[in-house]
């Protein structure tokens, strides 16, 4: 039997900073390193303008978008990326959504 891999590329939008703290990016990095060692590439997809490849794999790209969605989304086309993952939901707009 032919196994196909059906996931080829994972790109992960996270937003980091001394106001949301550093949490985000360190669970993202976790989980980008599980996602390399299953030969998953692995974009950072993040508004974050401080320097964050001392914290993160070498191996995963890294990509600083302006805000708006527009942004992402030409990120994922130019990597040809079909799987997004978000970690950016901020208080605000979770209690909108009676989260709280």
């Amino acid at each position: 039997m032919n196994k196909k891999k059906l996931i080829k590329c994972v790109a992960i939008r996270v937003d980091f900073g001394e106001i949301i703290g550093y949490g985000h990016i360190f669970r993202a990095n976790y989980l980008a390193n599980y996602l390399l060692k299953n030969n998953i590439k692995v974009i950072l997809i993040t508004l974050g303008k401080k320097k964050i490849k001392k914290i993160i794999n070498k191996k995963i790209i890294i990509k600083h978008v302006n805000s708006g969605l527009q942004n992402t989304l030409a990120v994922l086309n130019k990597y040809n990326c079909k799987v997004l993952i978000s970690d950016i939901s901020y208080e605000r707009n979770l209690k909108k959504k009676k989260f709280f």
